[in-house]
Order: C-alpha cells, then structure tokens, then sequence
C-alpha cells in the first residue's frame, strides 16, 4: 500500500485510473467536508467518504458480509 499524491501515482503504477483505490483530499479554507463529498458523488458518480464515515463503512461491511462477528459473538 501507498500514499502519494496521484501525480506520483502515476509513476509508479502509470495512467491505468482502474487500479486507483482511492484519493485523500483536503477540502478548501471554509469548506465544509460533507458538502465535498457530496459534489464530488454528484460530480464524478464514485463514493466520497469524509475521515469519519470511513470506519463505519468498514464496520458495516464486516457486518454485512462476513460471519467474523458471529464468530466473536
């Protein structure tokens, strides 16, 4: 795994967008983070998650399909 900027990105792995898994941004002085999410869903049609949402989209997937929970339980 790799954080870089996608500009860096491209060096590593070239211009095939397919395997980008995901971009961090920061949003704009004065920008709320939901309202980015929010326009770039609208705009680009992917998923936008802000630092918050993130974990619980995690949390939910292994609730929704594994049975690690069950396990533990």
């Amino acid at each position: 795994m790799i954080h870089t900027r996608y500009s860096e990105a491209v060096n590593f792995i070239g211009r095939e967008r397919t395997q980008l898994s995901y971009v961090l941004v920061r949003p704009q002085p004065g920008l709320n983070a939901e309202e980015v999410c929010r326009r770039i869903e609208t705009q680009t049609g992917l998923r936008a998650r802000t630092n918050r949402s993130i974990p619980w989209d995690c949390i939910l997937y292994y609730l929704k399909n594994t049975g690690i929970p069950v396990n533990l339980g």
